[in-house]
């Protein structure tokens, strides 16, 4: 799927840009991600860093790398997902295991007291499930995003 990277300095520009683009004949899904500035080694916990460490290595993973017919990581769910972490801290991440899905996408993993969750992440979307005292939550696709994520993450441990 053909990609466009439009860099702007202006954020407030960025409503305008999206519905100027959805416009356009032939685009199905406009997403924007605003960089961030990636913190440096130092500033980061041990979890952050085994996560980033962990999703280079998945990034790696080739087509075929299950089966025949696994596929290569998402590159967009790679970006965001590494993105996420820069927003993350220790206590959020306790708990929580990165593993490939053969469909190309993340699966994050968590079990721990009461509780289990499972986050699939694609290019766009997160699908996740979480039981939590005998009570499941779940939601079959909402849009991939750092806020999003973080959220989840958040009602897992709160």
């Amino acid at each position: 799927m053909p990609q466009l990277v439009v860099t702007v300095s202006d954020h407030a520009a960025l409503p305008l840009l999206r519905t100027a683009i959805r416009q356009l004949r032939g685009v199905e899904q406009v997403s924007i991600v605003r960089e961030l500035k990636p913190q440096t080694n130092s500033q980061m916990c041990e979890q952050q860093k085994e996560l980033l460490q962990r999703v280079d290595e998945l990034q790696e993973l080739k087509r075929g790398w299950d089966n025949n017919d696994s596929k290569a990581i998402d590159t967009i769910a790679i970006r965001k997902f590494k993105s996420a972490i820069n927003k993350m801290t220790g206590d959020m991440l306790d708990g929580w295991v990165l593993f490939p899905e053969a469909h190309g996408y993340l699966y994050f993993d968590f079990s721990g007291n009461d509780t289990i969750a499972g986050i699939t992440m694609t290019g766009d979307k997160i699908v996740y499930f979480i039981r939590k005292n005998g009570k499941i939550q779940k939601n079959d696709g909402i849009a991939f995003n750092t806020r999003n994520l973080i959220s989840i993450l958040k009602r897992v441990h709160g």
